[in-house]
């Protein structure tokens, strides 16, 4: 996860809790750790727009978050699914949503016109 996500605010880790809900249910979760990868810094909260795993979406807390310059930040998500479903593979789509700020300095020369 460290790199090639295409954004500056990267999932770094994602730890899985599971534990049974009832008798014919499982609450899957997920711990997911993001980090800021760019040169920039967020402005605000990171919002969780959507966790999603295969077809099922998922409950996270908190639903918004800072993440202070240097630091990472996680939250969890999860939901409940049949067990008789068992282990199975599937993609885990997380959607945030921020502000970001880059800053750039550079020397400039301005020319009067005549």
């Amino acid at each position: 996860f460290k790199t090639g996500q295409g954004a500056p605010i990267a999932v770094t880790e994602i730890d899985q809790i599971t534990r049974p809900y009832g008798d014919t249910e499982t609450e899957v979760g997920f711990k997911i750790t993001v980090e800021n990868k760019g040169s920039g810094d967020v402005s605000g909260d990171i919002e969780i727009v959507d966790v999603i795993l295969g077809y099922n979406y998922l409950t996270c807390t908190p639903e918004s978050f800072k993440l202070e310059n240097e630091k990472s930040e996680s939250f969890v998500c999860s939901a409940i699914i049949e067990k008789e479903k068992g282990a199975y593979i599937s993609p885990l789509l997380v959607r945030l949503s921020y502000n970001y700020v880059e800053y750039l300095d550079k020397k400039i020369k301005i020319k009067r016109l005549e």
